[in-house]
């Protein structure tokens, strides 16, 4: 593990410090810090709400302390799931059950009973340079692949959400590895923050900047799922590094469904699939519909206890052997 970390380590570096110093990228850096140094200094940021705004919330134990309890996901999905109107047969509530189980188990009594030793269970530290590099040379990646991307289909497919199925996965997958390279961009800046290099308005504009790079990159291909991956990152990386409210955090929340929603609205609208009843609420609806189902048939495939480990999921997807679905179904199928 050692070796691996030093070799990548050591080849981010020269990557990052190679490009970083390009005029390209020296001019991309100089036009982000004269916006930050405006941003910092100018008088509409006074007029931002400060940390203390819609103080009863910060006065909430629950949303204080828990806000990001992985028991949260719990509620989340089950309210997902109610917005569907696809009946839920006996054997998936069964199945359902057990999940939810589990999941407490692992999230609630496993880390508090069982791997509370705070000795044995220490969390490597690691050089945040290195971290920088390693997530430059990522999100470079993941950006060069977007163009790649773009090129193979000959258009944006936010543009024209037809172009959406003539991507391919083996251009699109690496896409995705802006997701962690933002995210350890972001801890490099939060360890800047704590050590008093950069002052706490510099670091949430960075955060910011981080978040619209991830979001515009993977909403550049059409993709909503990603973005609630990227806004649940940031916003957990930020709250937990004080830079963030928990006011700003559930304002972020809503504005993130509402985005999902509002992408899904326009992409039904660009292929034609709405009628005089479909709106932003519809789609997500439909989508939970769509969810239920798929989890209706799964459930009786494979049983409540998965008895077919996924063979019979990956012998049935369509597409590319090398589509996202297609390698999950065939890595679960021992």
């Amino acid at each position: 593990m050692s070796l691996i970390y030093s070799i990548t380590s050591t080849i981010s570096r020269n990557i990052e410090d190679m490009i970083g110093k390009s005029f390209l990228f020296t001019l991309i850096f100089k036009i982000f810090e004269f916006i930050e140094n405006e941003w910092v200094n100018s008088y509409f940021k006074s007029l931002y709400p400060s940390e203390n705004f819609l103080s009863i919330f910060k006065k909430s134990k629950i949303l204080k302390e828990e806000i990001f309890s992985p028991l949260i996901v719990l509620v989340t999905f089950t309210l997902f799931l109610l917005l569907a109107t696809e009946p839920v047969s006996r054997d998936l509530q069964f199945t359902i059950l057990i999940a939810f189980i589990s999941f407490f188990i692992g999230a609630a009594i496993l880390p508090r009973f069982v791997l509370n030793d705070s000795e044995k269970n220490q969390i490597p530290l690691f050089d945040t340079k290195d971290v920088y590099s390693i997530g430059f040379c990522l999100t470079l990646i993941g950006i060069l692949f977007l163009f790649i991307s773009i090129a193979s289909v000959g258009g944006l497919p936010i543009l024209k959400s037809s172009l959406r199925y003539s991507l391919k996965p083996i251009f699109t997958m690496p896409v995705f590895l802006v997701i962690p390279g933002i995210g350890l961009i972001a801890s490099h800046r939060l360890n800047q923050y704590k050590k008093g290099e950069i002052s706490r308005s510099q670091v949430r504009f960075r955060f910011l900047v981080l978040t619209l790079i991830g979001m515009i990159t993977v909403l550049t291909l059409e993709y909503r799922t990603p973005i609630i991956a990227i806004l649940l990152m940031m916003i957990i990386i930020a709250y937990y590094g004080e830079i963030l409210s928990v006011w700003e955090v559930i304002l972020g929340a809503l504005i993130g469904v509402c985005a999902i929603m509002g992408i899904g609205y326009l992409r039904s609208l660009n292929e034609l699939a709405i009628s005089s009843n479909t709106n932003m609420f519809s789609t997500l609806e439909s989508r939970a519909n769509f969810t239920m189902h798929v989890l209706n048939l799964l459930n009786q495939i494979s049983g409540n206890f998965g008895i077919l480990h996924g063979k019979m999921l990956a012998s049935s997807m369509p597409g590319s052997d090398l589509g996202p679905r297609m390698l999950v179904g065939k890595l679960i199928a021992w």
